[in-house]
């Protein structure tokens, strides 16, 4: 079961004018799933996958040039790196 919220539209509206857009709120209330369910057909990537967080923290400026973009990043806290 899916439930609509409200908040899908100013993402939408948000993603045609911004680079980059931070998803931020309380643990487990489907801010991933969301993102997935908009945004299908992109990449998703966890950082949750110890790998891609070592590949994140060890060269910041690689992982994100490897991926194909635009791209879901998930779990991004693991690699504060990538704020930089």
């Amino acid at each position: 079961m899916w439930f609509e919220r409200t908040v899908k539209d100013a993402i939408k509206s948000a993603v045609k004018s911004r680079p980059v857009l931070l998803v931020t709120g309380a643990r487990q209330t489907g801010k991933s799933s969301l993102l997935q369910y908009m945004f299908d057909s992109l990449e998703y990537i966890t950082l949750d996958n110890i790998q891609y967080a070592a590949q994140a923290k060890d060269n910041p400026e690689y992982f994100l040039n490897s991926l194909k973009q635009p791209v879901i990043l998930d779990e991004i806290q693991y690699a504060p790196e990538l704020f930089r």
